[in-house]
């Protein structure tokens, strides 16, 4: 996802997610994602989800030459996907939905999947669904920032790194532990329940951009709640994850942006 390739300040980013492990990285890499403008905002392959100290499948080796393509099938041992589930991608947005249910322990994890909608130019929505088999399993949402981060109230945390910037609003779950440093930034359900929601949208800016600025507006971000959808208002953007569209997403203009 890119927002061009020309200009230095062009933000850009990488999400993973495969059906099969195919190196040491794959195993924590699933359904992870970098942000950069300049600089790192969010690096690192280790953004995505822990239950409990990590939770994700340990795979000592990979198939020889003489076990064939077999020993990469669905239900073995190297299956970390399904992977890539949707794709769509047009002038106004990317969207990318990542399963990677099978990267994490069958008897502790269901279901895990990532939706993002990268709003062109400089716009993410980020969206977990983490169902494990019991409830009490504690869920972490893990991301590695680029540079030192900074809590603005309750909700919002800003990256700085250099000229750039990554605004960060949570708006699920909404009570929260959270803990920043300099090389990890993790926030749990206070109560994880068998099934936690995790929606965060993010904005890169400037460096100069300050918190109440007419340019930002990832901290004004609402929640939208409803049957089988949940979603966000952000700007003159709604955009709703639909568990039965066949797309997963629904993006409209809400506010026609001024001539």
């Amino acid at each position: 996802m890119r927002e061009g390739f020309k200009n230095p300040d062009d933000v850009s980013a990488i999400f993973v997610c495969q059906p099969f492990r195919w190196s040491h990285l794959d195993r924590i890499a699933q359904n992870s994602f970098f942000i950069g403008r300049k600089e790192e905002l969010i690096k690192g392959w280790d953004n995505t989800i822990w239950i409990g100290a990590d939770g994700r499948r340990e795979i000592d080796s990979f198939p020889g030459m003489a076990d064939g393509v077999e020993a990469y099938s669905p239900g073995t041992e190297y299956d970390i996907g399904p992977g890539i589930k949707n794709y769509l991608d047009n002038d106004t947005y990317t969207y990318v939905r990542g399963d990677a249910t099978n990267a994490y322990e069958k008897d502790e994890l269901e279901k895990f999947t990532r939706e993002i909608v990268y709003l062109k130019p400089a716009i993410f929505v980020i969206y977990d669904q983490v169902i494990t088999r019991q409830a009490g399993l504690k869920k972490s949402w893990i991301i590695h920032p680029g540079a030192d981060p900074l809590a603005i109230g309750d909700s919002l945390v800003l990256i700085k790194n250099g000229s750039s910037a990554l605004w960060v609003k949570r708006l699920l779950p909404e009570q929260v532990k959270q803990n920043l440093d300099s090389s990890l930034i993790r926030v749990s359900p206070v109560k994880s329940t068998q099934k936690d929601l995790f929606l965060y949208v993010m904005q890169v800016t400037g460096s100069n951009v300050s918190s109440g600025s007419p340019e930002l507006v990832a901290d004004q971000a609402n929640l939208i709640l409803g049957i089988n959808r949940t979603g966000v208002h952000i700007d003159r953007w709604e955009v709703i994850f639909n568990d039965q569209d066949p797309n997963g997403v629904t993006v409209s203009e809400t506010v026609k942006k001024r001539p």
